[in-house]
């Protein structure tokens, strides 16, 4: 249990990275606020919490610890993005 456990966060932290990792260097005066990435972080997060909801009940209570880690990934964010200012 405790390695899906495990699973789960790694899966919302390897998705997190590719976030970060694959998003083209985008200039801050294009794009909207001076920290895109972040930005594009929370709203990928939000699509994966979106997706997760959709996902049948059938994963022993895993789904929804995933659910509850990615709306602490997206707090998270929220919090570093009202620090950066």
């Amino acid at each position: 249990m405790k390695k899906r456990i495990i699973g789960f966060t790694g899966l919302i932290l390897v998705m997190v990275t590719l976030v970060f990792c694959a998003a083209p260097a985008v200039n801050t005066a294009q794009a909207a606020g001076p920290h895109p990435r972040m930005v594009r972080a929370i709203d990928m997060l939000r699509h994966t919490r979106s997706i997760l909801e959709q996902a049948p009940p059938a994963f022993g209570g895993h789904k929804a610890l995933a659910i509850k880690r990615v709306n602490e990934a997206i707090h998270q964010l929220r919090l570093a993005l009202r620090y950066a200012r």
